[in-house]
C-alpha cells in the first residue's frame, strides 16, 4: 500500500470539539491515535494526536529510545501534515 502525505492547516472546530485538517479540496476530521506532523520552523515533527479531559495534545517520541514528550494544542491553527 502506498501512503501519501497531505499538507494543510490544522484548525480547531468548536462545534465538533475536535481538530480538522483543512486541505485544498476538503476538510478531514482528526481522531485520537492518528499520526500527524506539525511544522516547527523549517522542520516537521511527527507525533500522535490524543485527547483527554484537559483537551487535545500531540505525543512526540524520540527516535528509538522510548522517551516521549507531550505538546498541548491550543484552540488555534497549525501548519500540519498527515499520512493518507
Amino acid at each position: 500500500m502506498t501512503r501519501t502525505t497531505k499538507r494543510g492547516l490544522l484548525c480547531y472546530d468548536e462545534q465538533a470539539n475536535r481538530f480538522c485538517l483543512q486541505l485544498t479540496d476538503r476538510s478531514y476530521a482528526m481522531h485520537c491515535g492518528e499520526s500527524i506532523g506539525l511544522r516547527v520552523g523549517s522542520h516537521v515533527m511527527w507525533g500522535r494526536l490524543e485527547m483527554d479531559r484537559a483537551g487535545w495534545y500531540v505525543i512526540f517520541s524520540a527516535s528509538g529510545d522510548g522517551r516521549e514528550a507531550a505538546f498541548t494544542l491550543r484552540n488555534t491553527s497549525y501548519d500540519a501534515q498527515i499520512y493518507w
